[in-house]
């Protein structure tokens, strides 16, 4: 599906059942596809989720657990966007600055919002933040933050390939309290993080 002639995407995000895509497009807003193979449609652009979203959401996530679709950034900026899969408003969580990665923990209980110099962890039955990371300013906005598969950790990665590590497990410390800050990788060769199959790590994507 043609979803804006020249406009880029910024994030997607499929439903728990895979069967709708979202999709977040710089100056075309949020929309939504057909992701079912057994369904007729399966392919095309179904009506937007919600009209909230008209200029350019920032970063996408679902609730595993199907209770909300999670939009960072737009209308206003510097929230997150707590919506119904089927686009109704539900709440706001107002944020630092604008949420430009998201990520949700696999028990559906945190929601990592990434953005400038630091991450927030958004308790998502409360809708409210339990823990700010260390705020790192100097090293920009966070490109990508995934949940490792078990939920205990999360990781965030900066510019030049700075890699932020944060506890998400209240048995083993403060949950957002930061576990590794530093440069594993080569600068400028990663842009992406996501979980590994094993539940334990993360695959980074390499340029």
């Amino acid at each position: 599906a043609a979803l804006g002639e020249g406009e880029d995407i910024l994030d997607l995000a499929f439903s728990p059942d895979s069967r709708r895509l979202y999709v977040a497009m710089a100056g075309a807003g949020l929309h939504v596809l057909d992701s079912d193979p057994a369904s007729p449609g399966f392919g095309q652009e179904l009506p937007p989720p919600t009209d909230l979203f008209a200029s350019s959401p920032a970063s996408l996530a679902t609730d595993p657990l199907g209770r909300f679709l999670l939009v960072g950034g737009s209308p206003a900026g510097t929230m997150v966007t707590f919506l119904t899969p089927q686009g109704g408003f539900v709440d706001t969580v107002r944020t630092p600055s604008a949420p430009t990665s998201l990520a949700v923990t696999g028990d559906g209980r945190y929601l990592v919002a990434g953005m400038n110099g630091q991450a927030q962890v958004i308790d998502l039955s409360l809708g409210s933040v339990v823990a700010t990371t260390p705020s790192h300013p100097v090293a920009g906005s966070l490109l990508s933050v995934a949940v490792v598969g078990d939920g205990t950790r999360a990781a965030g990665l900066f510019p030049n390939s700075t890699l932020a590590v944060w506890n998400l497990d209240p048995l083993a410390g403060p949950v957002g309290a930061e576990l590794y800050f530093g440069n594993p990788f080569p600068p400028g060769t990663v842009s992406q993080l996501v979980p590994a199959p094993d539940g334990d790590g993360l695959l980074a994507g390499c340029t």
